[in-house]
């Protein structure tokens, strides 16, 4: 038997966990990256 597919409010409870734990660890190293990213982007545009 396969088991039960979960409720959707189990898995709203779960992506709610799953927000609340890994959003700042995600903002923490997507954010950075991003600015890098365009930091160097600009710099590499200014210097052509």
């Amino acid at each position: 038997m396969t088991r039960p597919l979960p409720s959707l409010g189990e898995i709203a409870a779960a992506h709610g966990r799953l927000y609340t734990s890994g959003a700042p660890l995600l903002l923490a190293i997507v954010l950075p990256a991003i600015q890098f990213r365009s930091w160097r982007c600009s710099h590499f545009w200014a210097a052509i």
